[in-house]
C-alpha cells in the first residue's frame, strides 16, 4: 500500500530532519525535489499527494527559518499554496474514487487532516480568515484535535475584527470551548507546544486569576445548535419555501453574518452585517459609501437566492416560459431551461460584485483610477498604491490574495494554479461570456478530455453548481473582509483625531416593507 512505501516515508524523514537541523538550503532542495516527483502522473495518486504535502511543508519551514524580502516571501507563499492545493485535490479525488478499509482510511485521514490544518494556517497568515474557518471546521467537527485548537485561533482573530460587540462575545464563547477541548487532548494528538499557544489565548479571554476554575465552567464543545425560540430572527420549521431556503443558506455558510461561521443552524440565516460608522466631510449630504454597500449587499443576497432557486426547482418540470421554445436534440445530454439560466445569471452577477468592491476601494482610498477603468483586478496595479496600503492592513491584504486566486494572477511561476477551483471558475465565466459553454446533465456521459462538440466547452451540471456555490462563498468572504477592513481604517482615523469633537449622525434602517 502507498502508506507503507519505504522510499516515500524516507523522503518525509529527510524533510523532517532538514527542518530539525534548520538547514534552509536543504529544505529548499527537498521541496523542489518533491514537486518534480509529484508532477509525474504515472505515479500512484497518493504518492503524488504525499510528495506535494512534503514539498509544501518543507517550503513553509524554509520561509519560517529564513529572512526573506517582501517579493520573495510573496513568491514562496504562492508556491506553498500551489503545492498544498495540488495535494488536497489529489487526496480528495482518491477519497471520492476509492473505498478504503479501516487501516488505509486511518493513514489517509492522518495526512488529509494535517494537510487541511496546515492549509488553514497559510490562509490565516494571509488574512483569509473566513476561508480558513470554513475549511478547518470541516475536520474539527470530526474530532481532530489540532483542527479544533486552530479553529479557536482563527475564530479568536475573526472575533477581534468584528465590530459588533454582541457577535464578538458569542464568538469568544465558542473560542473558549474550542481551546478547552483541544487542551484536554493527549500530547499524541495535540502537541504540547500547540497547547501552550491555546492556553495563552484562553488566558487572554478569561484572565489568569482562578484560571483552572474558570476553565471548568466553560461549556463543553458542541458544533450543533438547537433552534432558538427566543431569537428574533427565528425561522420556524413550517415546511415553507423560506425555511428551506434559510436552512440551505446557513448550512452552506452563505449568510452575511459572522455568527454563521461558527453556527450552521437556521438561527444565523439572516444578513445583519453592514459598514461601521464612518468619518465624512461635513459637506457630504448623503452617506455615499453606505449606499454603495447597500447595493453590493442586495445584489449578493439576490444572486444567492437565484442560485438556490436554480438548484432547487424541479429538474424535469419545465417552467411555462420554456414551453414551445423549439430546440434541437444534439444527443449529448445538454441542459437548457430557465433554472440553469438563473444560475448562470447569478454567476455573472457575483463576478460583477468583485468589481463593485474594487470601485468602493478606489473611492475610499482615493486611488485615482477613472471610473471607466476600475475593476477588482485593476485597483492593485502599478498605477495605484493599494498594495503598499495593504501592508498595514491585514484584511485588505487578504483581498489582494483573493484577487490572485480569482484571476490566476501571481508574481511567481505558478500563474493559473494558485487555486485550481477558482481558476476553473474564472475560465468558465469567460467562456460563458465570450464563447460557448455547454452544460451536460449526464455525468457519466461527460468526459473532460473528450471534445464531443468542437465549438463548445462542456461541463457537467454538478460541477457547474459546485463552482457557483464556491464562487458565492468567496464573494461572501470578500464582502465581510471589506466591512472589517473599513472598521480598522475608521478606528485609525478616529485615533488620529483624538480629542476632537466628532458629532454622530445615526442612519435609519431601510424597512423591509419598502422593498419590492
Amino acid at each position: 500500500m502507498w502508506y507503507e512505501d519505504a522510499s516515500l516515508n524516507l523522503m518525509s524523514e529527510d524533510c523532517d530532519l532538514a527542518y530539525d537541523n534548520r538547514n534552509g538550503k536543504l529544505l529548499l532542495e527537498l521541496s523542489e525535489k518533491c514537486r518534480i516527483f509529484a508532477e509525474d502522473k504515472n505515479r500512484h495518486i497518493m504518492f503524488r499527494a504525499k510528495l506535494y504535502y512534503d514539498g509544501f511543508t518543507s517550503l513553509s519551514n524554509y520561509t519560517e527559518i529564513t529572512d526573506l524580502d517582501k517579493i520573495d516571501k510573496e513568491k514562496y507563499t504562492e508556491k506553498i499554496l500551489y503545492l498544498c492545493r495540488k495535494s488536497l485535490v489529489l487526496q480528495e479525488k482518491y477519497a471520492t474514487e476509492n473505498i478504503m478499509e479501516a487501516i488505509e482510511e486511518a493513514n489517509f485521514n492522518g495526512i488529509y487532516f494535517q494537510t487541511i490544518v496546515n492549509y488553514c494556517n497559510i490562509l490565516s497568515h494571509i488574512g483569509r480568515l473566513p476561508k480558513a474557518i470554513y475549511e478547518n471546521r470541516k475536520i474539527a467537527i470530526q474530532g481532530f484535535g489540532m483542527a479544533i485548537g486552530n479553529l479557536g485561533m482563527e475564530l479568536y482573530d475573526y472575533g477581534y475584527f468584528d465590530y459588533d460587540t454582541g457577535h464578538q462575545h458569542l464568538i469568544l464563547e465558542k473560542v473558549c470551548s474550542l481551546f478547552k477541548e483541544a487542551i484536554d487532548y493527549s500530547d499524541r494528538y495535540v502537541h504540547s507546544e500547540a497547547k501552550q499557544h491555546f492556553t495563552k489565548r484562553l488566558e487572554r479571554i478569561i484572565g489568569n486569576d482562578n484560571f483552572e476554575e474558570k476553565t471548568r465552567k466553560i461549556p463543553n464543545l458542541n458544533f450543533y445548535y438547537p433552534l432558538c425560540p427566543e431569537c428574533s430572527n427565528d425561522f420556524k420549521s413550517d415546511g415553507s419555501n423560506e425555511y428551506d431556503y434559510r436552512t440551505w443558506v446557513a448550512q452552506n455558510c452563505l449568510a452575511l453574518n459572522t455568527l454563521n461561521d461558527l453556527d450552521y443552524s437556521v438561527n444565523q440565516a439572516y444578513d445583519p452585517i453592514h459598514l461601521p460608522g464612518m468619518l465624512a466631510n461635513i459637506s457630504e449630504r448623503y452617506p455615499r459609501f453606505h449606499g454603495l454597500f447597500n447595493q453590493i449587499k442586495q445584489e449578493y443576497c439576490s444572486a444567492r437566492f437565484m442560485i438556490y432557486e436554480g438548484l432547487q426547482n424541479p429538474k424535469w418540470e419545465p417552467h411555462f416560459s420554456d414551453k414551445d421554445v423549439f430546440l434541437i436534440n444534439t444527443l449529448d445530454y445538454p441542459v437548457y431551461g430557465l433554472n440553469i439560466e438563473i444560475v448562470k445569471s447569478a454567476y455573472r452577477t457575483i463576478y460583477s460584485l468583485f468589481d463593485r468592491i474594487g470601485y468602493f476601494l478606489n473611492e475610499y482610498y482615493s486611488l485615482g483610477l477613472s471610473q471607466r477603468k476600475v475593476s477588482f483586478g485593476a485597483i492593485w496595479g502599478n498605477s495605484t498604491n493599494l498594495i503598499e496600503i495593504a501592508e498595514s492592513n491585514y484584511l485588505l491584504k487578504a483581498l489582494y490574495w483573493i484577487k490572485k486566486d480569482l484571476y490566476g494572477n501571481s508574481v511567481s511561476d505558478y500563474k493559473d494554479h494558485i487555486d485550481p477551483m477558482l481558476n476553473r471558475t474564472y475560465k468558465i465565466r469567460n467562456i460563458m461570456e465570450h464563447q460557448y459553454l455547454k452544460i451536460l446533465s449526464d455525468t457519466n456521459f461527460f468526459q473532460d478530455d473528450s471534445k464531443i462538440d468542437e465549438l463548445a466547452t462542456s461541463i457537467s451540471i454538478e460541477e457547474f453548481h459546485e463552482l457557483a456555490i464556491n464562487l458565492l462563498r468567496t464573494c461572501r468572504e470578500a464582502v465581510i473582509l471589506l466591512v472589517m477592513l473599513i472598521n480598522v481604517e475608521e478606528k485609525r482615523k478616529k485615533d488620529d483625531l483624538e480629542g476632537s469633537v466628532l458629532p454622530d449622525i445615526n442612519l435609519p434602517e431601510y424597512k423591509d416593507e419598502w422593498k419590492f
